[in-house]
């Protein structure tokens, strides 16, 4: 498993962690954290996990891998290994999604007034990152210039 875990953006994540096990945290991150590797460390040291995933990851199973752009919209691909699940879904673009507490359940939500099916799991992410996608869209209208040594 430390095999696993030596990139630099985990070793972010796993710092930003430190002093928090086991106290039953959920942990939201975008795709350029993630990983199932990363997931299931974080399982095992008492963090939840939610958040988007890269498939080009490794571990992720192929089936999920290979969803096809053209398949019809709401079509939900989901895998577990474990605690682990990687879920493909076809919205407007292909949305991949992992967790260590949801299944595939659907919602019935509404997208341009129509409604459709959603992963609860899209649902809680869209929840829990709503307010750091709300910063960063606020801060981008206030560029910084950053001091170069």
């Amino acid at each position: 498993m430390a095999k696993a875990l030596t990139g630099k953006t985990t070793q972010i994540v796993l710092n930003l962690l430190e002093g928090l096990e086991h106290k039953g945290h959920c942990v939201t991150m975008d795709n350029f954290y993630n990983s199932p590797a990363l997931a299931r460390y974080l399982k095992c040291r008492g963090f939840d996990c939610l958040g988007t995933v890269r498939l080009t990851r490794k571990n992720i199973p192929e089936d999920v891998k290979e969803m096809k752009k053209n398949c019809e919209k709401g079509t939900i691909i989901a895998r577990h290994s474990g605690d682990v699940m990687v879920l493909a879904w076809k919205d407007a673009k292909i949305v991949s999604m992992i967790s260590t507490f949801h299944d595939n359940s659907t919602y019935t939500g509404t997208r341009a007034g129509e409604e459709c099916e959603k992963p609860i799991c899209v649902k809680d992410y869209n929840t829990t990152i709503g307010g750091i996608d709300l910063k960063d869209q606020k801060l981008s209208m206030y560029p910084m210039e950053r001091k170069r040594i």
